[in-house]
């Protein structure tokens, strides 16, 4: 499954919300971490995982590694 994802970097929790504002696939992804030294994209894969309930490493962000805006790949079982 194709998401896009906003990333916000140094907040002050994690968390995963679903922006309602635009069609379903479209999530907001906070976390603690700084957008350094990749950083950031491994605290949003772990979230990710969390939030879905699948493995790290079923997770995989397509586009916008440099960018706050992500596409991400989650590899949900069926």
């Amino acid at each position: 499954m194709l998401i896009s994802i906003k990333v916000f970097p140094d907040a002050g929790k994690d968390a995963v919300l679903l922006d309602s504002k635009t069609d379903s696939k479209r999530f907001s992804v906070f976390v603690r971490e700084p957008a350094s030294q990749n950083r950031a994209n491994r605290a949003v894969i772990r979230a990710l995982a969390g939030h879905f309930d699948v493995p790290e490493s079923r997770i995989r962000i397509e586009k916008g590694h440099k960018s706050m805006n992500k596409l991400v790949n989650v590899d949900i079982p069926e």
